[in-house]
């Protein structure tokens, strides 16, 4: 039994090692001196009208290729986005009649590299610390972008809904030779409470 036990133990080290080259720090990929640029996930930055919050990183699987050709890979686990609010910085939905754009209509944007694959889904506020909840998914438009200096890149814009919920992103890359990955975002929303009155209706002082 104990050696069957150990047997176990080994197949399992090797199979570790084969799904997962090298482990990192997702949120410290400059502790070690790597060679490619690509060797820590892109951010993620959603931008709603003028407030932009940085998303924050989860669950991630990352592969990338060193200048010396050499294969580099880590992995990382997360807990559940709705376990993980307190740690989100929140974007405020406070519409603008001023705004070029519509007031939930967010915008979706990764430094380094635009994903292949982008989906978004969201619980309400209610059901935070409960991961088991089902989800709202949301319908995601990507933009094709080609700047001044003849680069052509890849933006997504996905509606919000009207509250406060929390949002997952999953982006995927895997197109490109030297390097693929899945990432999980996460960010979440809030609405203020306003009130509205005709501007009749407003004293001055």
């Amino acid at each position: 039994m104990k050696k069957l036990f150990v047997l176990l133990l080994a197949v399992i080290c090797i199979i570790s090692l084969c799904c997962c080259k090298e482990t990192i720090d997702v949120e410290n990929p400059d502790s070690q001196n790597h060679e490619s640029v690509f060797d820590s996930v892109p951010d993620l930055t959603v931008a709603c009208t003028d407030k932009s919050v940085k998303a924050l990183k989860g669950t991630t699987t990352w592969t990338y290729t060193l200048d010396n050709g050499t294969g580099q890979s880590f992995c990382s686990d997360s807990m559940h986005p709705l376990q993980a609010v307190e740690y989100m910085e929140s974007l405020s939905l406070l519409p603008s009649q001023y705004s070029r754009f519509e007031p939930l209509a967010a915008t979706l944007m990764f430094d380094k590299s635009s994903p292949d694959k982008v989906t978004v889904r969201c619980w309400d506020e209610s059901c935070i610390d409960n991961p088991d909840s089902p989800a709202t998914e949301i319908e995601v438009q990507a933009i094709e972008v080609d700047f001044a200096d003849g680069a052509y890149g890849v933006d997504y814009t996905c509606d919000l809904l009207d509250g406060n919920y929390i949002y997952e992103v999953v982006a995927e890359w895997n197109t490109n030779e030297s390097y693929n990955g899945v990432v999980h975002y996460s960010f979440y929303t809030v609405k203020p409470d306003m009130t509205i009155y005709p501007i009749d209706n407003i004293q001055k002082k």
